[in-house]
Parts: C-alpha cells; structure tokens; sequence
C-alpha cells in the first residue's frame, strides 16, 4: 500500500519532468532546423536535417521576445566554428533578424538571459580567443560582458606584432574604462 502511495504522488513529478522542452526543440522544430524522422535536405538528398532527439540544436531564448537557435551537427559547421540564427516572435509569427556567423557555445549551459559563446582566431603563429556574454542590449543582440581572453602564442621568435583579436580586444578595453 505504502508503494502505491509513493507512486501516485511521484508519478505526476516524472512526467511532468520529461515532457519539459529545456531546448525550445518545439520551436526548432516550428521553423525546420530539427525533425523528429530523418528528413532530407532539399537539393542534397545525400544528407538529412538534425534529428531534434540528438541534442546537436538548441534554442536559446532572450527576453522580451527573440529566439537564437544554434546548431552544431555535421554540415552546419566550418572551420570557424558554427552560426547561430536569430528570430524575433511578434503576433505569433518568427520574424527572421539574420545570423551570428563563427562562433561556438556550449549547448549544456544553464539556461539564463544570455548565451555564453567562444570565438578565436587562429593566426600563423598566435590564436588569441575569448568568452563572453552575448544578450539583448536596447533590442539588439550584443557581446555585453567578456568573461575571459587568452592568447596562445607558439613559438615566440616569429610571433607578429598584430596578433591580437581585434574585435575582442576593443571590447575588452571599452569594459575596462
């Protein structure tokens, strides 16, 4: 009797816990990035969409209303890493607001605000990188906080004077004013 007790009220919590979406798969799947079948893609029947079940998609959402959807299965990346397309929901509609080419996040943050992505630039004999915190800056979708910068630098005697990540090093000195 005990058992059937404890099952009656933890069945709701294991059932309520596995049909959350966390990864706004839903909407991924809404606007085609993922499918629950192997689908092919249009022109290229050689290779199929992401399965939505493989966890290579994710959706982030931004408050008040934008959805960045990243997906890094094969074929959605290149050697910069991957893009991450961004919508802005008005009147029940996903209004297409373009794309955030060469970056990298890690599908397993927690879900936030905001989205931690990686960038870097490989040059001859440096590759400076950084993290940082990219969200929703008056309706725009901005690089707000650098969480961390490095520099790699292999073999010193032949390291260029302009090995540095531009883009990065311009935002991380505005932070440090």
């Amino acid at each position: 009797m005990i058992k059937l007790i404890y099952f009656v009220l933890l069945f709701p919590l294991i059932t309520y816990s596995q049909n959350r979406d966390i990864y706004n798969l839903d909407i991924a799947r809404e606007l085609g990035f993922c499918y629950d079948k192997l689908t092919p893609i249009e022109g290229d029947p050689e290779y199929n969409y992401p399965l939505c079940s493989d966890s290579a998609v994710r959706v982030f959402f931004l408050e008040p209303d934008y959805y960045c959807v990243y997906n890094e299965a094969i074929g959605w990346c290149g050697s910069c890493g991957c893009h991450m397309d961004l919508y802005k929901r008005e009147n029940d509609k996903y209004i297409d607001k373009g794309s955030i080419w060469c970056i990298g996040v890690d599908l397993n943050q927690p879900i936030e605000d905001y989205i931690i992505i990686r960038d870097q630039l490989k040059k001859l004999h440096c590759w400076p990188y950084f993290s940082g915190k990219l969200g929703l800056i008056n309706d725009t979708i901005q690089l707000y906080e650098i969480i961390s910068y490095d520099h790699a630098i292999f073999r010193d005697e032949d390291h260029p004077i302009d090995c540095e990540y531009n883009d990065s090093l311009l935002i991380l000195k505005e932070w440090k004013k």
